[in-house]
């Protein structure tokens, strides 16, 4: 074999496992706009839910079609306490223009117009709840004052941004909740 052959295919493997890393890393980081420092964490798998189960869970998303909010329940999601008591959401985003949409589908005085906010966007819910979201992560967390509004999102905007470093996937109540195999996990620190 000619040596500029078997560097092609050398190329050619190393890029093959570059875009493999990178594919596969693509899934989970979502989760990296979980605070690390959360007190508690809880994963619900949609798809291994009873019928049931997945219908009630559904439920609780205002509006009348969840296929179109913008999130990918094919993926597990996740409900966090962060360490300052804010209660959280977190959720894979399939489509964040779906998300635009299905938040101007809801009644205006629910929800306040979609800004853009240091990379990402942000709305209000019910003048209690903040979502954020960019193209990988979906937060939703609260309840907040409205004095409390604007640090908030400051705080979620860095999260959204947030590396493999600095999320929630290296911390230890993540390796626990993730040894866990059930369609609905909790670990909580005390």
């Amino acid at each position: 074999m000619k040596t500029s052959n078997l560097r092609l295919l050398v190329k050619g493997c190393l890029a093959l496992v570059i875009m493999l890393a990178l594919a596969s890393c693509h899934d989970s980081d979502y989760l990296n706009a979980i605070p690390t420092e959360s007190k508690a964490l809880m994963s619900i798998d949609i798809s291994g839910l009873d019928a049931k189960q997945a219908a009630a869970f559904t439920r609780l998303l205002p509006g009348q079609n969840v296929e179109k909010s913008g999130l990918d329940f094919s993926k597990k999601v996740y409900l966090f306490e962060s360490s300052d008591g804010n209660l959280g959401f977190c959720g894979r985003v399939k489509s964040a223009d779906d998300i635009v949409s299905f938040l101007e589908s809801m009644k205006s005085s629910a929800v306040s117009r979609v800004e853009q906010y240091r990379g990402a966007r942000f709305a209000m819910v019910k003048d209690a709840w903040l979502v954020g979201f960019n193209d990988r992560s979906f937060l939703l967390m609260g309840p907040v004052s409205a004095d409390g509004q604007k640090v908030l999102r400051q705080q979620m905007a860095k999260y959204l941004n947030q590396d493999e470093d600095q999320g929630v996937t290296g911390s230890r109540i993540f390796a626990r909740l993730d040894s866990i195999d059930s369609p609905m996990a909790l670990v909580a620190q005390v």
